[in-house]
Parts: structure tokens; sequence; C-alpha cells
């Protein structure tokens, strides 16, 4: 509902160019009001794949000044809010009775993109079970463990329902958890902008592969994350990504989520 109602706000047009954007754009900002989610699943999966065109991982390359990846990171990162716009910071709400769209709990399906928001689980967990109390959160990266624990202490039927033992894994054809035709219409998570993520996960140990990889070669690899797990594959995994793998995981945005938001408009994607 909540992405239908995007779509016709937004218009054809332009919501098909925020999925776009989620799903392989590197370099491109993305506001709310219609860079979003194309951006992101766009550019990393077409620098991944077409050659030819400059190369997502070529922008990440060491520069003649910066001497470490620590300085490579700061100079990408957003710069800090002006004081002017501190000033409109969001009002605090308090948490809904219930949840403000009809999804089937057991349907419910978080696809968790390394390096997106693991705290995003105690914002599902006040949107599904609003009787949490608000002390009682998720601990990560620790999510599963923290998560089972809390359901042993709190008890009751939400809880119970309540899966976000999933990891990273992606959207697949078979089995139960995060099966497409099974949890359709109930997919929800946080996208970020491809090449803050591959240098928030390249800091954090080189996430997902470890070792001593060099920075231009890891972006290389995890190029195209988003749109790899939207077609059933890990983001790690060491394949070349065609233009039809961009289509099917932006379709797969499009009519799969009930929500979809942006690390880099965190406040805003929650208040949605």
């Amino acid at each position: 509902a909540l992405l239908l109602a995007m779509r016709i706000i937004l218009g054809p047009a332009v919501w098909r160019g925020t999925i776009e954007a989620l799903l392989g754009g590197g370099t491109a900002a993305l506001p709310v009001d219609g860079g979003g989610v194309r951006a992101v699943l766009d550019s990393s999966a077409r620098s991944s794949t077409l050659q030819g065109q400059a190369n997502q991982a070529a922008l990440l390359q060491p520069h003649p000044t910066p001497t470490s990846v620590q300085t490579q990171v700061a100079s990408l990162q957003p710069h800090p809010t002006p004081v002017s716009m501190q000033s409109k910071a969001l009002p605090a709400v308090s948490k809904p009775e219930r949840p403000l769209v009809k999804l089937d709990m057991e349907k419910l399906a978080w696809i968790h993109i390394p390096k997106c928001g693991s705290s995003f689980s105690n914002i599902v967990i006040s949107w599904a079970c609003p009787d949490v109390p608000e002390k009682n959160f998720v601990d990560v990266p620790w999510i599963d463990a923290s998560w089972n624990q809390l359901r042993g202490q709190l008890g009751g039927d939400c809880v119970k329902k309540l899966e976000l033992g999933i990891g990273h894994m992606p959207i697949v054809e078979h089995g139960t958890r995060h099966n497409w035709k099974r949890s359709k219409g109930h997919f929800v998570g946080m996208f970020k902008k491809p090449e803050q993520r591959i240098l928030s996960a390249f800091k954090y140990g080189r996430h997902g592969i470890g070792g001593k990889m060099p920075l231009s070669q890891y972006a290389r690899r995890t190029a195209g994350c988003a749109t790899k797990m939207m077609i059933g594959k890990n983001c790690n995994d060491d394949v070349a990504l065609q233009e039809s793998d961009l289509q099917r995981a932006i379709q797969r945005v499009d009519e799969g989520f009930a929500f979809a938001g942006l690390t880099n408009e965190w406040e805003l994607s929650v208040c949605l």
C-alpha cells in the first residue's frame, strides 16, 4: 500500500527511476523525492557488467593525495548537516498502537543487505509488535542470538511469529524463508548508496570475504550487491551481472516490497 501510494504521487517515470537508482547507481545522490531505490541498484550492477563504461570500482581507487583507506572513507562520507537544517529535525512520535500496514507476520521477510542498517531489526520489532517495551531491543550485530533471547523472555504470539534470523539471505525461489512466491508483497529492507556500502563493508574487515584484498579488488567483487540479493545471489558472489538481472531486481523491489528505505535518509524512511 505504501509503495503504491508513492508510485501514484511520483508518477510512473519518476518512480521507475527511483528504484533503478537504488539497485545500482553509485555516485548519484538519492533524494527521497525520486532519486532513491533505482539509483542504488542500477549503477553498481551496470558497473560490474557493462564493458566499455566507466567501472564503479574505478571511482574507489586511491587518489594521489590520500594515504590511507580511512582517508578515502572519510572523503566519501556525507557532509555534516548544517545548523539551519538541524533545527528542522522531525519531532519524536509515539509508537503506533497497531501496525500501519497490514502484513502477514509469518510472511514478513527482511532483506538485510550488508552494512545497510542492522539496527533496522529494532524498527521491524517495534512496528510488528508494538507491545514490546522500549527497553527491550536487539543488540547488533548479534541479531539472531539477541532476538531469540528476547523472545524467550517476553513470550506472546507476536514475538513467537516474528522471525529475524536471516543473516544476509537473498530472495530465493525455494525454501520457506525469503521465498519470492511466499513473501511477495511482504519484503522490507533498507538500501544504501553503493560506494558508501562498499567502503563501509571494506572497513568492517572486508565483510563477507576477509583476508587482505585491496579496496579496488574488493569493490569489483562486491559491486551490484543489492541487485544480486534481489535475484537470489549472495552479496559477495563473484558473478557478472547482466542488464536483464538489473531489470529483474527493479521489478522485484517494485512488486515485492512493502517497505524500502534509504540509510542516508534514515529518519524520513522510518517515519514512513
